[in-house]
């Protein structure tokens, strides 16, 4: 294994919504696989880790689970996981209150996949601002347009 390897669980909805939008984030970086599929490559990792917690599979095999492998996962695509990944590895009490804050949104999955679907939509992927892009950039050559009119006149 070259690239670290995310372990999810496949059938669970929320879970899903939530891998996509990190797949986008790290795109060929690192593979993603359920658990249904990926549990007999690892019979170190109980069964049990696989069904309380998604794993980050580091290349030499270590792993991490839950929070801190989330943290990981995104730090290098967003300041804000950066920021959570320093504070969790220099205070241990952050640390806990991250993986509480996890087993409490795992624990409560269709909860927080309807609070997910308010707040982001149907899709939890990132924005790509396409359309406000398209618009703002037409609208400033209209204005550089109607300034270079003005001023020849």
């Amino acid at each position: 294994m070259t690239r670290p390897l995310v372990v999810f669980d496949g059938a669970c909805g929320f879970c899903r919504q939530w891998i996509e939008r990190w797949r986008e984030m790290t795109g060929d970086s690192v593979d993603y696989r359920p658990s249904s599929e990926a549990a007999a490559d690892y019979p170190e990792i109980p069964q049990e880790e696989f069904d309380r917690a998604v794993q980050l599979i580091r290349p030499d095999r270590t792993r991490l689970s839950g929070a801190a492998a989330v943290l990981e996962l995104t730090a290098p695509h967003s300041a804000a996981a950066r920021v959570g990944l320093l504070l969790s590895n220099r205070l241990p009490v952050f640390a806990q209150m991250l993986e509480s804050a996890y087993g409490l949104v795992a624990a409560n999955r269709v909860v927080f996949s309807k609070l997910t679907k308010l707040l982001w939509g149907t899709s939890a992927r990132r924005p790509t601002f396409a359309i406000a892009n398209a618009l703002f950039l037409r609208a400033l050559a209209l204005i550089f347009l109607i300034g270079l009119v003005i001023t020849r006149t």
